[in-house]
């Protein structure tokens, strides 16, 4: 339905940046359900302010299409994610809402509370799902993965984490260089890339070859 441009623009105070521009496909532009379901998605893009969400800087009609601008943010394409699934497994997600309303209710449907997505060729599986409200809290409270109709009420915190997929082949068999990428993500901490991968770094989190191998070595005869 749209058509996709990464362009630089200037900021206001004259800097040079990147900026993805989506607009209405021309063959879409004189269908009013169309147009009414970009500009629907545009309020909404306009809407969301986070600092991992690439903020909406304009929304315009050029006098040819609408359009949609919005601050490049570099980071992997689907074709690396989908790569580097096939030795680390697919990565959770995890998220918390805060209810900042009087009251709300949620409803969950989720899987793989009790049962996690299993590894192979050696491969470790991934975490379980969970859900927690006001984890933390006197007021904790760990719920199933199926609910209808969860009062919550202002203040309230409700933390999700959605399981992962299982692993591909013996971690300790990855690439230490893909391992470093992953941390300098913030994919994996230094401890789980030491006691899952046996990749150890240096201060300067260089790897440290010698104590790689050294460690890879211990934990593939132990």
């Amino acid at each position: 339905m749209g058509d996709v441009h990464l362009t630089v623009g200037s900021t206001p105070t004259h800097e040079n940046r990147l900026f993805v521009i989506k607009r209405l496909s021309s063959a879409f532009a004189n269908q009013p359900e169309f147009v009414q379901k970009f500009l629907a998605e545009a309020r909404t893009a306009a809407g969301l302010q986070h600092t991992n969400i690439a903020p909406t800087q304009e929304v315009g009609f050029d006098g040819y299409q609408y359009f949609i601008a919005r601050e490049y943010l570099d980071g992997l394409p689907m074709s690396e994610l989908i790569r580097r699934a096939a030795t680390t497994g697919g990565l959770p997600l995890a998220m918390q809402l805060r209810i900042l309303a009087d009251e709300s209710s949620v409803n969950l449907r989720m899987d793989r509370f009790k049962f996690s997505s299993p590894g192979i060729f050696g491969a470790k599986p991934a975490q379980v799902s969970k859900a927690v409200l006001n984890p933390g809290d006197a007021k904790e409270r760990a719920l199933t993965s199926k609910i209808a109709g969860l009062r919550l009420h202002q203040g309230d915190l409700l933390s999700v984490e959605f399981a992962g997929g299982g692993g591909w082949g013996d971690p300790l068999e990855r690439d230490p260089e893909r391992v470093r990428e992953d941390i300098a993500r913030d994919y994996v901490s230094p401890a789980c890339a030491r006691d899952l991968y046996g990749v150890v770094l240096t201060p300067d989190r260089d790897i440290d070859a010698g104590a790689t191998a050294q460690l890879r070595r211990e934990k593939s005869s132990s």
